[in-house]
Protein backbone atom coordinates (compact mmCIF):
# COMPACT_ATOMS: atom_id res chain seq x y z
CA UNK A 1 0.00 0.00 0.00
CA UNK A 2 1.68 3.17 -1.19
CA UNK A 3 -0.13 5.40 1.29
CA UNK A 4 1.23 3.47 4.26
CA UNK A 5 4.73 3.49 2.81
CA UNK A 6 4.61 7.23 2.26
CA UNK A 7 3.33 7.86 5.77
CA UNK A 8 6.10 5.72 7.23
CA UNK A 9 8.72 7.75 5.37
CA UNK A 10 7.68 10.98 7.04
CA UNK A 11 6.16 10.03 10.41
CA UNK A 12 6.69 7.71 13.32
CA UNK A 13 5.07 4.24 13.14
CA UNK A 14 2.21 5.00 15.51
CA UNK A 15 1.38 8.29 13.79
CA UNK A 16 1.43 6.55 10.40
CA UNK A 17 -0.93 3.88 11.76
CA UNK A 18 -3.46 6.41 13.05
CA UNK A 19 -3.29 8.48 9.87
CA UNK A 20 -3.93 5.35 7.80
CA UNK A 21 -6.89 4.51 10.06
CA UNK A 22 -8.28 7.98 9.41
CA UNK A 23 -7.90 7.57 5.65
CA UNK A 24 -9.66 4.20 5.68
CA UNK A 25 -12.42 5.09 8.12
CA UNK A 26 -13.16 8.73 7.24
CA UNK A 27 -11.98 9.51 3.72
CA UNK A 28 -12.77 6.39 1.69
CA UNK A 29 -16.40 5.61 0.80
CA UNK A 30 -18.22 3.56 3.45
CA UNK A 31 -18.66 0.59 1.11
CA UNK A 32 -14.98 0.46 0.11
CA UNK A 33 -14.07 -2.27 2.60
CA UNK A 34 -17.49 -3.89 3.03
CA UNK A 35 -17.99 -7.64 2.68
CA UNK A 36 -19.14 -7.20 -0.95
CA UNK A 37 -16.36 -4.74 -1.81
CA UNK A 38 -18.84 -2.79 -3.95
CA UNK A 39 -16.86 0.40 -3.32
CA UNK A 40 -13.88 -1.17 -5.09
CA UNK A 41 -15.84 -2.88 -7.85
CA UNK A 42 -17.44 0.30 -9.19
CA UNK A 43 -14.18 2.24 -9.79
CA UNK A 44 -12.56 -0.94 -11.15
CA UNK A 45 -15.34 -1.45 -13.67
CA UNK A 46 -14.94 2.13 -14.88
CA UNK A 47 -11.19 1.66 -15.21
CA UNK A 48 -11.66 -1.49 -17.29
CA UNK A 49 -14.00 0.36 -19.67
CA UNK A 50 -11.61 3.29 -20.09
CA UNK A 51 -8.64 0.97 -20.47
CA UNK A 52 -10.42 -1.07 -23.14
CA UNK A 53 -11.20 2.07 -25.13
CA UNK A 54 -7.64 3.35 -24.88
CA UNK A 55 -6.12 -0.05 -25.66
CA UNK A 56 -8.33 -0.42 -28.76
CA UNK A 57 -7.30 3.05 -29.96
CA UNK A 58 -3.61 2.20 -29.43
CA UNK A 59 -3.93 -1.03 -31.40
CA UNK A 60 -5.76 0.72 -34.23
CA UNK A 61 -3.21 3.53 -34.45
CA UNK A 62 -0.39 0.98 -34.69
CA UNK A 63 -2.13 -1.02 -37.42
CA UNK A 64 -2.70 -4.08 -35.24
Amino acid sequence: MQIAASLLLFTEEEDAFWMLCTVIEDLLPASYYSSTLIGVQVPSAGFVDVNDLHYTDCLASNGI
